[in-house]
């Protein structure tokens, strides 16, 4: 009897897999790859978090994500070392992925994948308008030992998903993942539901769509009177959905508006909670990251033109806090 059972949870969590994959766009073959009860690894007890605000610099990755893995910091951000300036005929340079102790040094492990290839090129190189190339936010899920990446390629209008055998890869190209969109993308494992895997992507009109393999959601920027919101990042305060925004769509700016929206159920409604900051410390918001619990805004400080290398802006992490009525806070800078 006992081995029955443990049978049917087995099927089950095999079942919900399945059907997560499929509605995501990994494919088949992505059930073998990743396993059954996904296990989201974005946490680490062992690891120091400092208080308030954290500024990285001096790295060559931005737009990405930050993951704790066995007392290790591991970021993951778009480079560009080799030469790649958006809307100029330019090299893709890849993914970076870098590692820390303590979110104050960093060193670089190489890159998440071979970006030179054809394929790489010709989907992400840098080009004039009204194409100007690139492949952004890589965000990065651990599930059952293996680990997962999306990737932006908005001249498809599409997001690549890939997978690696360990944090720092190699991760290998598995498939398009079939959700509409390519400009943006937020990535959240809902370990309070049933393990379900959402995303939240902005398309080529700069509305963002959530889907899960529920169902899904678009929020009109239209409807707000904005021309694009970009940048999601999605996360739970308690019962509540939280979504930030980069309020406004436009390519490398800083001092961009950050605003946000909440939800208690995400296929049906959202409502606009506000502009938290307008300048958004002098960055531009770029999803949200997890560290032992709390979550944090991700601010690329750009180098102030879209066309300029972007090698050295630096990043700020900024802590996200509520009031008691459930409003979110205004942005720590940390300066």
């Amino acid at each position: 009897m006992g081995y029955s059972l443990s049978m049917g949870r087995l099927g089950t969590h095999l079942l919900r897999l399945y059907l997560l994959i499929a509605a995501l766009g990994l494919g088949m073959s992505a059930v073998a790859l990743l396993g059954a009860g996904a296990t989201p690894v974005n946490s680490d007890a062992s690891v120091p978090i400092p208080t308030g605000a954290i500024h990285i610099s001096g790295i060559d990755a931005h737009d990405g994500d930050l993951k704790q893995i066995n007392g290790t910091y591991y970021l993951y951000g778009t480079s560009y070392g080799c030469g790649f300036q958006w809307g100029v005929p330019s090299p893709y340079c890849g993914v970076r992925i870098y590692t820390s102790p303590d979110l104050t040094t960093w060193t670089p492990t190489g890159f998440a994948f071979d970006a030179s290839t054809s394929a790489w090129q010709r989907w992400c190189g840098g080009s004039g308008w009204p194409e100007p190339g690139g492949c952004f936010e890589p965000r990065v899920v651990a599930i059952d030992g293996g680990f997962t990446m999306w990737l932006d390629v908005p001249r498809l209008n599409r997001i690549a998903v890939l997978h690696g055998e360990s944090p720092t890869g190699p991760f290998v190209f598995r498939a398009w993942s079939s959700v509409a969109g390519g400009w943006s993308e937020g990535v959240y494992y809902d370990a309070v539901g049933e393990g379900d895997l959402w995303l939240a992507v902005a398309n080529h009109h700069m509305d963002i769509s959530l889907q899960s393999r529920n169902g899904s959601y678009t929020i009109k920027s239209g409807s707000l009177g904005q021309p694009g919101i970009e940048g999601p990042g999605l996360f739970r305060n308690g019962p509540e959905w939280v979504m930030t925004v980069s309020y406004g769509a436009c390519g490398y700016c800083f001092g961009t508006q950050m605003a946000y929206f909440t939800s208690r159920d995400p296929l049906v409604s959202w409502q606009f909670g506000g502009v938290v900051r307008s300048d958004a410390c002098g960055g531009q918001p770029n999803g949200v990251v997890t560290l032992n619990g709390q979550t944090y805004e991700w601010l690329d400080i750009w180098n102030g033109h879209q066309q300029e290398s972007q090698t050295a802006a630096p990043i700020l992490l900024s802590p996200l806090a509520f009031n008691p009525d459930g409003t979110l806070q205004p942005l720590s800078c940390g300066y």
